[in-house]
């Protein structure tokens, strides 16, 4: 049996999105989501739905969009002269600095605390993580914390198990557009099973949502999420996934299937 994990990012992003994710998790087969906390409103969107939302929960670890939860002059490298993130990854600086990317998402993880979750995974937005500067921090917080992470490709997952930790055999990225059906996602997930093994343990990453004026001032994608949440709440997805030979699983339970293993010490 193969193990499926589909996993909503953007959690507190804007109360539609939020609510999405609920709806998605409550009555679909998505079964994570991870929540995000250098946006405006971020607190009053997680606390809404959050005792209410079954499933894991983990930490969108953010170094793009928002505002950090620490001073600009305390991390100068992750920051625009506005004392914000930047936009995009790809406008992120070359020189970025381990030592203030993980003292911020500690800081962004306390915050998640006094908000009263206890984090199940880590994940990143913009998939930052896959950045060869920040990927020893991604690691070396999931090690300490002993909790699961998101991975990406095969390159990515055979780093991160090198530095121990512990992750899906792959993150299916591509789950986006505005024509999915349910043929579409049983192609990406079988293409996955097909080159990572009959037990594979395959993680999608979606974006179910409701669109909003508020929305679209924060993000480029805003009624492809509206196409997720139809497709990701499908009564027949659970059963057909089942006769694919799936198993739908939480992001936490990616430890007890692919343990992390003392493979290398990581030194900040």
């Amino acid at each position: 049996m193969a193990y499926l994990t589909f996993n909503a990012d953007d959690f507190g992003m804007t109360p539609g999105v939020t609510l999405g994710i609920h709806q998605a998790m409550a009555n679909g087969i998505v079964t994570s989501t991870a929540a995000m906390v250098c946006v405006e409103g971020a607190k009053e969107n997680i606390q809404k739905y959050v005792t209410s939302t079954p499933g894991a929960i983990g930490a969108h670890l953010q170094l793009t969009d928002g505002k950090p939860i620490l001073p600009a002059k305390e991390i100068p490298s992750l920051v625009r002269d506005d004392g914000r993130f930047h936009r995009k990854s790809k406008d992120m600086s070359w020189g970025l600095n381990e030592t203030e990317i993980y003292n911020e998402w500690k800081a962004q993880l306390d915050l998640l605390r006094e908000w009263g979750i206890e984090p199940d995974y880590l994940d990143t937005h913009h998939h930052v993580h896959m950045k060869f500067q920040v990927l020893p921090v991604y690691a070396k917080l999931a090690k300490e914390m002993k909790l699961p992470v998101r991975s990406g490709s095969s390159k990515i997952t055979s780093e991160l198990r090198y530095l121990g930790v512990s992750c899906p055999d792959v993150t299916i990225t591509g789950f986006f557009g505005d024509d999915l059906t349910q043929q579409k996602m049983e192609e990406l997930v079988l293409r996955e099973k097909h080159k990572h093994g009959p037990e594979a343990v395959i993680e999608v990453c979606c974006h179910p949502g409701i669109s909003s004026p508020e929305l679209e001032n924060m993000s480029y994608y805003t009624k492809g999420r509206e196409c997720e949440l139809a497709m990701l709440t499908q009564k027949e997805s659970k059963v057909r996934l089942k006769e694919l030979g799936f198993d739908l699983i939480g992001m936490n339970e990616v430890i007890k299937l692919k343990p992390m293993m003392n493979v290398k010490t990581i030194t900040q």
